[in-house]
């Protein structure tokens, strides 16, 4: 049973406060109020608790703060996020909630201080999708403390969130033909082997991180596909190795020009490591210079210092393939008739 008690603080209006009182388990609880009728709302809602069932931790007065809150959420789902989503996580909190949310007693943040923030984002010139990313992983923090039982209800719940007013007119994806292809490979044709990784890319339809990431022996030329196990991502200074975006995303890729499969076979080749089926199989470059090296990753970033191409470019690479692949199976048959035999 909660019981309210009038306590002196210097503080508190007429110096005197009103303190709420009552036992969860063997441990005592309490929270202190300047009004009356407030205590006493109080202590009728954890009474309600008690009759329900329900633990009163929440309603205490707890000290932990956001940045506590986030921390724990960050741990717990660190071991099913990729490497590169929870960097981003990180990067979203540090950047844009901790610096706002983060010194505050969690359970002191209600809806209204999380609308003022999504709507000064938006005011500040955030992008829509930049805000809902925002948004959502300070939700993620929240509904980590509401199942830990530290706060009563969610304080992102209701929350208006700004509309992106784009439309599809808006959105002109760049696909390139095949002649295009091949214009912007003969334009590398002194920059080797980045020739063959634009009509590789363009082909194959591999994203960065699965072109990074491709070994050796990933490269079956005599099955005549390419086998995506593994992906390479540069964050926070190192390369990290690991799996596919998704189940979906483990794949083997057929080669459909008879003209690229012969020059992946030149290409490997002369590879330096083609002994070796776990080394990388695109070379880098070395730091500071335009010389290529077979020990060190390929990044988008590193490839574009090089050729002084611009990085959109290699995603407008990886887009053509949608396009491309279709005028190479009409060229060269079906998929499993354009494999050569083993």
């Amino acid at each position: 049973m909660a019981h309210i008690r009038e306590v002196k603080r210097k503080k508190a209006p007429n110096g005197i406060a009103y303190e709420v009182q009552w036992r969860e388990g063997e441990k005592k609880m309490q929270r202190t109020f300047t009004v009356k009728r407030e205590a006493e709302r109080h202590a009728a809602r954890v009474e309600a608790a008690k009759e329900t069932g329900e633990t009163t931790n929440p309603l205490a007065l707890s000290k932990t703060t956001v940045a506590d809150v986030i921390s724990a959420s960050l741990s717990a789902s660190k071991p099913g996020l990729k490497p590169r989503t929870y960097d981003g996580y990180v990067r979203l909190y540090d950047g844009r909630i901790i610096p706002e949310f983060g010194s505050k007693r969690v359970a002191s943040v209600i809806r209204a201080d999380v609308q003022a923030w999504v709507t000064r984002l938006s005011a500040d010139g955030i992008a829509p999708a930049t805000v809902h990313h925002c948004y959502v992983a300070l939700r993620k923090a929240m509904e980590q403390a509401l199942y830990d039982r530290i706060i009563a209800h969610d304080p992102c719940a209701g929350v208006q969130l700004p509309k992106d007013q784009r439309t599809d007119a808006d959105f002109k994806p760049m696909f390139l033909t095949v002649a295009q292809v091949e214009a912007v490979a003969a334009q590398l044709s002194e920059a080797k082997p980045y020739d063959l990784m634009v009509r590789f890319m363009a082909y194959t339809g591999l994203r960065a991180g699965e072109m990074a990431g491709l070994r050796v022996r990933d490269v079956d030329l005599a099955a005549g596909h390419i086998e995506v196990r593994q992906t390479a991502q540069f964050i926070r200074g190192g390369w990290v190795f690991g799996t596919p975006k998704s189940r979906r995303s483990l794949r083997d890729v057929p080669i459909l020009d008879r003209k690229l499969l012969a020059d992946l076979k030149a290409f490997k080749m002369q590879h330096p490591h083609s002994g070796n089926g776990d080394k990388l199989f695109w070379p880098g470059r070395m730091p500071g210079s335009h010389f290529i090296d077979y020990d060190r990753a390929w990044d988008a970033a590193s490839s574009a210092a090089t050729t002084s191409s611009p990085r959109s470019s290699w995603r407008s690479c990886r887009r053509c393939a949608s396009t491309t692949s279709g005028t190479r199976r009409r060229r060269c048959g079906s998929q499993r008739d354009s494999r050569p035999t083993r």
